[in-house]
């Protein structure tokens, strides 16, 4: 006999909420999970406080630093010390200062990933770099991917912090992100030597995970091209929430 929707449906769920419960840690991602515009969404206060010291927090933010993105969570409720947030950008900086130790370097970004990566040693510049970093930059214009084409077709390396092409707001609706920016610098420049940090490379969830063991872990997140393949590729447990046809719940207060 076969399962009728709604059965299906009831079993996936409580094998989330088993594989949630038996987790020594928890990877969650933040915007469309924790986050959406600016607020909690649904159940996430309450995810925070029962998940309690389990709980990482694993984005391809590439704006902030970990201790900004503390600071903005804890303001709305949402209190996770920053030595348990990884962000794709600052791993994406901390990537440059240990490979490319010395250089110089053209850091596509905010303010603060340039300081960070001034702070680790790095020389910035806008023109003739020994390398790029690409992040998410809102005030990235013609003239920055002029320079960034620049650079990546004479054969400067280019490190990317998170490839994903956008990110939901409460409605739904999609914010450009950093591989909106990726794909106009692939499609002048298609061999371009290009280095991804963020999800769904394993090197954000290794760091995240900090010794424990992929099949010991969950990872949560909305984003299957990111989250989910990710962290199933290093033999993680993937749960997906959100508005996605293959999701399990619609948010983290359905999940719990």
């Amino acid at each position: 006999m076969i399962p009728s929707p709604s059965s299906v449906e009831r079993s996936t769920l409580h094998e989330a909420r088993a594989r949630l419960a038996a987790a020594r840690v928890v990877l969650c991602d933040v915007d469309g999970c924790l986050v959406e515009s600016g607020a909690p969404c649904p159940g996430a206060i309450d995810f925070v406080a029962r998940i309690g010291e389990r709980l990482r927090l694993v984005t391809n933010n590439s704006t902030d630093l970990a201790a900004t993105l503390a600071a903005r969570l804890a303001a709305i409720g949402l209190p996770v010390p920053a030595e348990r947030c990884f962000l794709a950008g600052e791993l994406a900086v901390d990537h440059l200062a240990r490979h490319h130790a010395g250089a110089t370097a053209m850091i596509v970004g905010t303010r603060a990933i340039r300081a960070r990566a001034e702070d680790l040693g790095l020389r910035t510049t806008t023109d003739r770099p020994d390398v790029v970093l690409l992040c998410n930059d809102p005030s990235f214009d013609v003239g920055h991917l002029q320079r960034l084409v620049t650079a990546a077709h004479h054969g400067v390396p280019i490190v990317v912090a998170n490839p994903d092409r956008w990110r939901p707001d409460r409605t739904g609706r999609p914010l450009i992100e950093t591989g909106v920016l990726l794909a106009a610098l692939r499609a002048a420049v298609p061999n371009a030597a290009v280095t991804v940090v963020g999800k769904p490379e394993p090197t954000i969830f290794r760091a995240a995970l900090a010794g424990v063991e992929p099949p010991d872990a969950v990872m949560i997140g909305y984003n299957r091209e990111t989250d989910l393949v990710g962290a199933e590729a290093i033999g993680m447990a993937a749960i997906q929430i959100g508005r996605g046809h293959r999701a399990v719940a619609a948010d983290l207060g359905a999940l719990s």
